[in-house]
């Protein structure tokens, strides 16, 4: 019996944060602060950008830890288990599979995202994946005026619920933690964003705060 729904299933959940990323290139949404500046120092265009690369980054290395493994199994018909966290019998898979990817910034610095995908699915493509992960910021020059480091990282947290291959009732991601530009507390700022994805449908919300700024994205 093949498991591709599981397969398929999985892929969701990457795609579901590529939609976070999809949503936040828009140009910052509808957002408030008014001013040029504000969150400790950060400008609204310059802290809509660095979420938004951060976003991205995540969202590769989320599709990075998971796409050999997956094409593979694909190939393979998913007649046996797979290495590197993925086991499967004929009616169901296991996933653990680790995550650590690094984008690097053409100007200096880079991204690391490291952490898991984990969870069960059966071959009616019914069950959860959790998403938990880590990403630190170091010597970041890719937004205009700023050195970025983590403060101390930025965690993203994701839970993934599927019944016979659509989604559950529980789709959403939150992205929380703070980066640094400066070694004073004026020189930092907090990002809690709450990302929601109506069941049975492609779209959701991703509102929360930015640096002081509120955020409010439709995808």
């Amino acid at each position: 019996m093949k498991i591709e729904y599981a397969v398929r299933a999985m892929f969701l959940a990457a795609a579901a944060l590529t939609l976070v990323a999809c949503g936040g290139s828009s140009g910052g949404g509808s957002s408030s602060g008014g001013g040029s500046s504000g969150g400790g120092g950060m400008s609204e265009e310059a802290a809509i950008e660095l979420t938004k690369q951060v976003s991205g980054s995540a969202v590769r290395g989320v599709g990075g830890g998971m796409s050999a493994d997956i094409s593979a199994m694909v190939e393979k018909d998913m007649a046996d288990g797979l290495s590197k966290g993925i086991s499967c019998t004929q009616t169901s898979c296991i996933f653990d599979m680790p995550l650590d990817y690094t984008t690097n910034c053409t100007a200096g610095g880079n991204m690391h995202l490291t952490g898991r995908i984990s969870g069960s699915m059966s071959n009616t493509a019914t069950g959860s994946v959790s998403l938990q992960a880590t990403q630190t910021i170091s010597d970041w020059k890719c937004v205009s005026g700023y050195v970025v480091n983590g403060d101390p990282y930025i965690s993203l947290v994701g839970t993934f619920t599927y019944v016979n291959g659509s989604p559950g009732t529980r789709q959403d991601i939150t992205i929380s933690g703070g980066w640094k530009w400066g070694t004073t507390a004026a020189e930092s700022c907090q990002v809690s964003l709450t990302i929601n994805f109506s069941p049975g449908s492609s779209g959701g919300t991703a509102s929360g705060t930015v640096c002081g700024y509120s955020v409010y994205e439709s995808f």
